[in-house]
Protein backbone atom coordinates (compact mmCIF):
# COMPACT_ATOMS: atom_id res chain seq x y z
CA UNK A 1 0.00 0.00 0.00
CA UNK A 2 1.35 3.43 -0.95
CA UNK A 3 2.21 6.08 1.62
CA UNK A 4 -0.71 8.37 0.77
CA UNK A 5 -3.20 5.50 0.93
CA UNK A 6 -1.85 4.49 4.36
CA UNK A 7 -2.10 8.07 5.62
CA UNK A 8 -5.61 8.56 4.24
CA UNK A 9 -7.06 5.28 5.57
CA UNK A 10 -5.44 5.86 8.96
CA UNK A 11 -6.95 9.35 9.10
CA UNK A 12 -10.39 8.09 8.07
CA UNK A 13 -10.23 5.38 10.74
CA UNK A 14 -9.51 7.99 13.42
CA UNK A 15 -12.09 10.64 12.49
CA UNK A 16 -15.81 10.82 11.83
CA UNK A 17 -15.45 14.07 9.88
CA UNK A 18 -14.23 12.56 6.63
CA UNK A 19 -11.63 14.15 4.38
CA UNK A 20 -11.74 16.59 1.46
CA UNK A 21 -9.16 17.21 -1.26
CA UNK A 22 -8.01 20.45 0.37
CA UNK A 23 -7.50 18.71 3.71
CA UNK A 24 -5.53 15.91 2.02
CA UNK A 25 -3.28 18.50 0.34
CA UNK A 26 -2.68 20.34 3.62
CA UNK A 27 -2.13 17.26 5.80
CA UNK A 28 -0.43 14.80 3.45
CA UNK A 29 0.54 16.82 0.35
CA UNK A 30 -1.71 14.45 -1.59
CA UNK A 31 -3.00 16.18 -4.71
CA UNK A 32 -4.89 13.16 -6.12
CA UNK A 33 -7.30 12.24 -3.34
CA UNK A 34 -10.03 10.92 -5.66
CA UNK A 35 -7.53 8.50 -7.23
CA UNK A 36 -6.31 7.33 -3.81
CA UNK A 37 -9.92 6.84 -2.66
CA UNK A 38 -10.56 4.74 -5.80
CA UNK A 39 -7.48 2.65 -4.93
CA UNK A 40 -8.78 2.12 -1.39
CA UNK A 41 -12.20 1.09 -2.72
CA UNK A 42 -10.48 -1.39 -5.04
CA UNK A 43 -8.71 -2.81 -1.98
CA UNK A 44 -12.10 -3.47 -0.38
CA UNK A 45 -12.70 -0.45 1.86
CA UNK A 46 -16.26 0.89 1.88
CA UNK A 47 -16.01 4.65 1.39
CA UNK A 48 -18.92 7.03 0.84
CA UNK A 49 -18.66 10.25 -1.14
CA UNK A 50 -20.81 13.25 -0.26
CA UNK A 51 -20.88 16.57 -2.06
CA UNK A 52 -20.67 19.74 0.02
CA UNK A 53 -20.70 23.45 -0.75
CA UNK A 54 -18.10 25.84 0.64
CA UNK A 55 -19.64 28.62 2.72
CA UNK A 56 -16.80 30.95 1.67
CA UNK A 57 -16.70 30.40 -2.08
CA UNK A 58 -19.97 28.63 -2.90
CA UNK A 59 -18.00 25.95 -4.78
CA UNK A 60 -18.90 22.28 -4.45
CA UNK A 61 -16.41 19.66 -3.34
CA UNK A 62 -16.34 15.99 -2.37
CA UNK A 63 -15.87 14.71 1.18
CA UNK A 64 -15.06 11.04 1.75
CA UNK A 65 -16.14 8.95 4.75
CA UNK A 66 -15.06 5.45 5.75
CA UNK A 67 -18.12 3.21 6.19
CA UNK A 68 -16.39 -0.10 6.70
CA UNK A 69 -13.16 -2.04 6.64
CA UNK A 70 -12.17 -4.80 4.24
Amino acid sequence: MGTHRKQIISYLQQTNGGISSWEAIQMFRCTRLAARIADLKDEGYRIETTMETSELTGKRFARYFLLGEK
